[in-house]
């Protein structure tokens, strides 16, 4: 190479400064193209590490990761242990939601829910509101996970929310003037709360001859408006309390036995109880 530079007649000193130059150029691709292939790879999710509540990912440095976010994957068959959990989707296909622990299917103003875990087939019908009865056939916007119809009554929208555990029948109180009372026909484990943003705020609701009838009740302090009242159905409805707050006992002295609700923590000196173990559903971390 200095040979071919020397027949040129090109002075040493302009070809080492030429070539410094280059390295200068090359140096920073060079750093670059260096700290790309270092960059680490992304995880891997290992499908057959899934559980229902978790995912296992390989991190490609020889470790790896488990989240776990409550329920995030279903079974079409529980009962087939060689079937592979499959990840839950929310999104309403038509007038229905099939990737999830349940089947979910909205025809006008009923929901009919069927559990895959346990095959109970599930429904509610909106008959009325504060008295005046619902059309047969509603017209339901699909958003993702929810369906909605705005102002099927003074001040009041309904909403269709589908969770991984849990499906929805919302009815959104826009202001005072919305009717607080409504009628449903429902078959299955229905549960009634309503919040506003401040959170939960007392209902009134009974259940007879299959009809459920809900209203707000008698708040302890302003309500803020929008209010959302939920009667709710979960996966798990049947297979224990859904109130996570509280777990039975037995509290006795030297006169009687009393059961009661034990608060999770609650102690006391001054006689004796014993609680069960407190059983948590569709919990999320």
């Amino acid at each position: 190479m200095m040979m071919f530079f020397k027949a040129l007649n090109i002075p040493l000193r302009v070809v080492l400064s030429g070539l410094f130059a280059v390295g200068c150029f090359l140096s920073p691709a060079i750093a670059f193209e260096s700290s790309v292939e270092a960059s680490p790879l992304e995880p891997v999710e290992i499908i057959s590490l899934r559980q229902e509540n978790s995912k296992t990912f390989d991190l490609g440095d020889g470790t790896r990761q488990i989240t776990s976010m409550g329920a995030i994957h279903y079974k079409d068959n529980y009962a087939d242990s060689r079937e592979g959990w499959k990840d839950i989707d929310l999104i309403w296909e038509g007038n229905r939601i099939t990737k999830a622990p349940y089947e979910l299917t909205l025809e006008g103003k009923k929901l009919t829910i069927r559990n895959k875990k346990t095959s109970e087939v599930s429904t509610i019908e909106l008959l009325d509101i504060e008295g005046v009865s619902v059309s047969e056939s509603l017209d339901w916007d699909m958003f993702g996970e929810v369906a909605k119809i705005k102002d099927i009554a003074l001040d009041t929208d309904l909403e269709i929310v589908a969770e991984n555990g849990a499906v929805k029948f919302t009815r959104i109180l826009k202001s005072d003037k919305a009717p607080s009372e409504a009628k449903f026909k429902v078959t299955g484990n229905w549960r009634v709360r309503a919040s506003d943003e401040e959170g939960d705020l007392p209902v009134v609701s009974t259940l007879k001859d299959g009809v459920l009838t809900e209203g707000l009740g008698l708040a302890g302090r302003p309500v803020k408006y929008p209010v959302r009242i939920d009667p709710t159905w979960q996966v798990g409805g049947d297979e224990g309390s859904t109130d996570d707050i509280t777990r039975n006992t037995v509290t006795t002295d030297f006169f009687s036995t009393t059961y009661a609700a034990l608060y999770l923590g609650y102690s006391s000196p001054s006689y004796p109880s014993r609680g069960s173990a407190a059983r948590f559903l569709n919990v999320a971390i």
